[in-house]
């Protein structure tokens, strides 16, 4: 069986703390333990870097972009 793709687009997330991040933390969670799913997460960097990012975390792929500016 071919594995379901579900990607998030959101501006921040998981390590970062606020109410979307930890919405689609959660629904990460739910949805990772299942092998049939692969889950990605979209969002800007958090860190105060110019680099991109690839992270793996509990069967998450979290590609994080830079951010052009920081407030």
């Amino acid at each position: 069986m071919k594995k379901i793709k579900i990607l998030h687009v959101v501006k921040y997330a998981f390590p970062s703390r606020g109410g979307m991040e930890n919405v689609v933390k959660s629904i990460c969670d739910l949805y990772s333990e299942d092998p049939d799913k692969e889950i990605i997460v979209f969002c800007n960097n958090h860190r105060q870097s110019f680099r991109n990012e690839i992270e793996y975390v509990d069967n998450v792929t979290y590609i994080r972009r830079r951010s052009l500016f920081f407030v």
